[in-house]
């Protein structure tokens, strides 16, 4: 699936054997090199947007040591994921270690009942109507009958539940954590960064079965391919945008500015303040004119609609903020410029065109006149329809200059020794 997305440049490695394997061969005569954790968590970490933990236990690689370095790396702003499996979560031994610290559910400390081994269709939970991770349709309809549809998953690790500042998109039918229902995808902020739990390893059915059985697969893609950009931060997932009713207005005109704020659940959030900066770009002409500030707050669908006028042309910077809320900015740009006169008076002018017609040599007329008299030329048109070819021995010249010509040259080069 990650092979399929062209933004996605993907590095995996497949575990075949540890550093205790058994091996009768010296460790430089074998072809499959060990997991390359130095490299990987001391030097490479940085560079990578998102780490995935399939079915994967760090015990048995001597991967303790590295793990503090990939909360550090979520923290500052990296995305992660966890997938179920006999060897993840709690079974991957991770309760009480610093990948716990920021996973979206608390592990249990015990090793009895940690997977639940039957088929199930996850129900979509109340955060999960409005995360842009679970919507896999445009109307809230469609996204529900879309998730009632989807093929059953196999297998789901258990948690002690869910933690204080993590959403549950997704939840067993059933199966409960604590006195709620448990969670099979949950997300949640740590730092700068994100980080998606998916409490099974059996999401690939929803691709498999639905080919299988010529239904539609491409909720399974839609499904991690809108985790991807809600982990690596997509701008246009941003829980502010900012945009204006068109890209071009003439001077003195008003621009109509909307700024749609979402909460970290990502419902509209409703009677927020928000501020609105518009600067002009400074050029060589002058300097920037003075910003226009504007403060206001949201409505009932987390929207504000801002409207100033503008007496200064060029290019435009718009910057919505959102006070009091820990998250960035959004921005857009707009031209301002005095429209040509073309433009700004499009009425017919009769005498203009009197006077065109006169330097000319015409006549100017308009609709009200008769028009039957007027001296109508015929085009020239030219129509090719038909293709005819012509071989060289159809003409007896061209065949003979075709024949003679070379011999000529030959028989002179032997003549002159040439040859």
């Amino acid at each position: 699936m990650l092979k399929k997305n062209p933004n996605v440049d993907l590095i995996s490695f497949f575990i075949l054997r540890t550093s205790s394997s058994l091996s009768p061969a010296r460790r430089d005569e074998m072809s499959l090199i060990p997991f390359p954790t130095r490299e990987l968590f001391e030097e490479q970490l940085g560079s990578f947007d998102l780490i995935i933990f399939q079915n994967f236990t760090y015990r048995g690689y001597r991967m303790r040591q590295y793990l503090p370095l990939i909360r550090n790396y979520v923290r500052e702003g990296g995305g992660f994921v966890m997938l179920g499996g006999d060897i993840s979560f709690a079974s991957g031994g991770y309760a009480s270690t610093p990948i716990a610290d920021f996973l979206p559910v608390t592990l249990p400390a015990g090793r009895d009942g940690l997977v639940l081994e039957e088929r199930f269709r996850p129900v979509v939970t109340p955060a999960g109507r409005y995360h842009p991770i679970t919507a896999l349709n445009l109307t809230p309809e469609e996204n529900r009958s879309t998730w009632a549809a989807m093929p059953k998953l196999a297998g789901i690790n258990r948690v002690a539940g869910l933690h204080s500042e993590a959403s549950a998109l997704l939840a067993h039918p059933t199966a409960k954590s604590g006195q709620v229902a448990a969670p099979v995808a949950a997300v949640r902020n740590y730092g700068k960064g994100r980080v998606l739990a998916v409490m099974t390893d059996s999401t690939w059915r929803w691709d498999f079965q639905s080919f299988g059985a010529g239904k539609d697969n491409r909720h399974y893609y839609k499904f991690w391919g809108n985790a991807i950009r809600w982990l690596i931060r997509d701008p246009d997932l941003k829980p502010i945008r900012v945009s204006t009713d068109k890209d071009r207005y003439p001077l003195g005109t008003t621009v109509t500015a909307v700024v749609k704020l979402m909460g970290i659940d990502y419902q509209p959030a409703r009677s927020a303040e928000v501020t609105l900066v518009a600067q002009a770009r400074a050029n060589g002409r002058r300097a920037a004119a003075k910003p226009i500030k504007i403060k206001g707050k949201t409505n009932e669908a987390g929207e504000f609609i801002g409207r100033f006028k503008v007496e200064d042309d060029g290019p435009w910077d718009l910057t919505a903020t959102a006070e009091g809320r820990e998250i960035d900015g959004d921005q857009a740009v707009f031209v301002v410029a005095t429209d040509p006169i073309e433009l700004t008076s499009t009425a017919p002018r009769p005498e203009i065109l009197a006077a065109l017609a006169q330097i000319g040599n015409g006549r100017a007329q308009t609709l009200d006149d008769d028009l039957d008299d007027l001296t109508r030329k015929k085009p020239r048109l030219l129509q090719v329809n038909r293709r005819k070819d012509l071989p060289l021995w159809s003409n007896a010249w061209l065949l003979l200059l075709a024949i003679f010509a070379p011999s000529g040259e030959w028989f002179l080069r032997r003549r002159w020794g040439l040859l």
